[in-house]
């Protein structure tokens, strides 16, 4: 976990990506054991008050979802929602 605004920079594809700090080597392995296969199209550590998120959509398949708990995102765009804290996450991963 991070403070929010704690970012660091991962090549995705060729193009430089700020991401959380504390989940940038993670995404950067993702995409680096993974290439070819998955492409990463969002992510947050959720700073302490959500799960760490971390989307992917499978080239293969075509299916977008989340890395760690496999819960499919049925969008590509728009995937995370700003809390009144300013605080990213995914709405799949927190029902109310």
């Amino acid at each position: 976990m991070c403070k929010v605004g704690t970012m660091a920079e991962v090549v995705i594809e060729g193009k430089s990506i700020s991401v959380d700090s504390c989940i940038a080597e993670c995404v950067d392995r993702i995409n680096r054991e993974h290439k070819g296969s998955l492409k990463t199209l969002g992510c947050c550590c959720g700073h302490g008050k959500y799960p760490r998120t971390i989307v992917v959509k499978s080239l293969i398949t075509g299916i977008t979802y989340e890395f760690f708990s496999g819960i499919e995102i049925p969008r590509s765009r728009n995937l995370y929602y700003k809390d009144s804290e300013g605080i990213f996450h995914l709405p799949e991963m927190n029902p109310l």
